[in-house]
């Protein structure tokens, strides 16, 4: 079976480059992108490639607001729709529920351990 195939998008280049290792580690395919724009972007060319994502993991910033939404609705129009774990600074119900409503399949909060996150990803996925 073929590893699934994880798109990675956080600003946080230390933090990127530690997640894409601990995901390839456990012999996911990891694409990675700086922001959720460019995260589009390279969905995009994936597909024209005929590459599928089977998750997307993104780092959600109030900067970035818009660019967060528009991931997120496009992951959630696929069909199927690819799972959405999205990482956090808020840790609120309120924060929880919007994400949800946009399409979101579960959140993160920061700081996480590695435990953390795996979980997610296993529950997701399976």
């Amino acid at each position: 079976m073929a590893a699934k195939h994880i798109l990675l998008a956080e600003n946080d280049e230390s933090l990127a480059h530690i997640m894409a290792l601990l995901l390839k580690q456990a012999e996911f395919r990891v694409s990675t992108a700086s922001s959720s724009a460019e995260a589009a972007q390279l969905l995009a060319t994936l597909e024209a490639r005929g590459e599928a994502v089977d998750l997307v993991i993104t780092d959600l910033c109030r900067q970035t607001a818009e660019a967060d939404r528009r991931l997120l609705h496009a992951m959630a129009a696929k069909k199927p729709a690819v799972p959405v774990i999205a990482i956090t600074t808020t840790d609120d119900d309120a924060q929880r529920h919007r994400l949800t409503g946009l399409g979101c399949t579960t959140c993160i909060t920061k700081p996480f351990a590695a435990e953390t996150l795996m979980h997610s990803i296993h529950a997701v996925l399976h």
